[in-house]
């Protein structure tokens, strides 16, 4: 599992790929089901002691994908973003404050990540 983060004052911005174990599937990048997106942002807010609440999927220039949020308690809310690409999961999450979900600044941290290109 590899990570980065950026944090602020009351919020939250990161960014996780999860490396598939040795002999997994090889071919995550043809699901459409959405299970094994959605069982890493399963993981990654039970990490963080939360339980998804929602869950969605849009399709976004990066591609097809698997979204979930959670209360993150004090007013915060958690927003994942999960894609698959070459057999890896690419998670974007930002934990703000509530009123924050839709701003200019945590839109464009979801719009400013690149992935790898498709092999």
């Amino acid at each position: 599992m590899h990570r980065f983060a950026t944090a602020y004052v009351n919020r939250l911005y990161m960014g996780i790929v999860f490396d598939p174990p040795s002999g997994a599937s090889k071919d995550l990048d043809s699901d459409t089901t959405g299970k094994p997106a959605q069982a890493v942002n399963s993981t990654i807010a039970g990490l963080l002691r939360q339980v998804v609440s929602k869950t969605d999927s849009k399709d976004t220039p990066l591609g097809k994908g698997w979204l979930a949020d959670f209360d993150a308690g004090h007013g915060l809310v958690g927003h994942l973003e999960t894609y698959i690409r070459n057999n890896h999961t690419y998670s974007l999450l930002a934990i703000v404050p509530g009123s924050m979900v839709q701003s200019d600044e945590v839109q464009g941290f979801f719009s400013s990540v690149t992935l790898p290109k498709k092999q």
